[in-house]
C-alpha cells in the first residue's frame, strides 16, 4: 500500500482488523499503541498520534455510524479520520499543498466549501467516494486570510 491522501480516502470505513489498517498503523509507527483506551470506552472514539508522520489516526465504535454506509463493514471498531498536520510526510489528496490557499484548495477539490466555521479559518467539503460512502475533507488554514493551508483532515461521516 502505498500511503497518499487518496488511499487514506479509500480505508475509511474499513475494519481496525483489516490488513490495510493494520499496515497502516504500521507505517505510522503506531501498531503497538492501543486502540481500546479509557476514552474510547467512554466516547465512542479515540485518536493515536504519528509523531513520525506528522499525522493523527481515528478509531470510532461502529454503532456511532449507519451501517449501510458501506456495505462491508463487518466488525465493531473502525478506521474513522486522519488528520495530516503542516510538515506531513504523506501527499494530500487532490493534489492539495500545505501553504495552498483557499482559492487554490477550490480548484483542485473541484467545488466550493459548504462546510464553514464562526471562529476558525476553516472550511470543509461534504464529498463521496467511488462507492456512495460519504466522507469530509477539512481544511485548516494559518490565518483568517486563508491564504496558507496548514492542516487537511479526512473523516467518516456519522448518522
Amino acid at each position: 500500500m502505498k500511503l497518499t491522501g487518496e488511499e487514506l480516502i479509500n480505508l475509511l470505513y474499513k475494519c481496525v482488523d483489516n490488513q490495510e489498517i493494520i499496515e497502516l498503523r504500521k507505517k505510522l509507527g503506531v501498531y503497538d499503541t492501543p486502540i481500546i483506551t479509557k476514552d474510547f470506552k467512554e466516547d465512542g472514539y479515540d485518536s493515536i498520534e504519528s509523531d513520525k508522520m506528522h499525522a493523527e489516526i481515528f478509531f470510532s465504535d461502529i454503532s456511532k455510524f449507519d451501517k449501510n454506509v458501506d456495505n462491508d463493514i463487518d466488525c465493531s471498531i473502525l478506521f474513522s479520520g486522519i488528520d495530516l498536520w503542516k510538515r506531513t510526510k504523506i501527499p494530500l489528496p487532490f493534489g492539495l499543498k500545505m501553504r495552498d490557499s483557499l482559492e487554490v484548495a477550490i480548484q483542485k477539490i473541484g467545488k466550493e466549501p459548504d462546510i464553514d466555521s464562526d471562529w476558525l479559518p476553516y472550511k470543509g467539503w461534504r464529498l463521496k467516494r467511488s462507492n456512495g460512502a460519504p466522507y469530509t475533507i477539512g481544511a485548516m488554514f494559518k490565518n483568517d486570510d486563508f491564504k496558507d493551508l496548514h492542516k487537511i483532515n479526512l473523516h467518516t461521516v456519522k448518522n
